[in-house]
């Protein structure tokens, strides 16, 4: 229970997160299962399918679980998450405030690969922000 004295500073974003993480997730299994079901209509044994089918579902489990959480602590962590997983998108994150749009980005900036979902993401948010992107210098040492 939180003491009267304690303010989430992220409250609007909190309640947004919980209303919009529900259509995510179903958005996301939505996408894998039609995955799923070209893979299993493709080419191949049925056992090899089978297999292939369980390694997927293990990843994509690895994928979408951390991301909800749902605990008003790991908030900022989940956005993280799902954004550089490409759960969601540009649209999606922009739905919160600046302040965490912002923090977000710049966790994502400093972690994901320029041509992974999560730098894409950050690509496309620069640009529609009128913002450069900086340039990540990494140490030689």
């Amino acid at each position: 229970m939180m003491s009267a004295a304690y303010k989430f500073e992220y409250e609007a974003d909190w309640k947004i997160f919980r209303k919009l993480v529900v259509v995510w997730v179903e958005r996301y299994f939505q996408e894998r299962n039609e995955s799923y079901i070209r893979m299993l209509q493709g080419e191949g044994t049925a056992k090899d399918k089978w297999w292939k089918l369980k390694d997927l579902m293990k990843d994509d489990i690895k994928t979408i679980e951390p991301g909800t959480d749902m605990r008003r602590s790991r908030l900022i962590d989940d956005l993280f998450i799902l954004a550089g997983n490409g759960v969601i998108t540009v649209d999606d994150l922009e739905k919160f405030t600046p302040k965490m749009q912002r923090n977000v980005i710049s966790m994502l900036d400093g972690w994901v690969e320029e041509r992974s979902p999560g730098g894409m993401l950050v690509d496309t948010w620069y640009k529609r922000h009128g913002l450069k992107r900086p340039k990540m210098i990494m140490d030689k040492d």
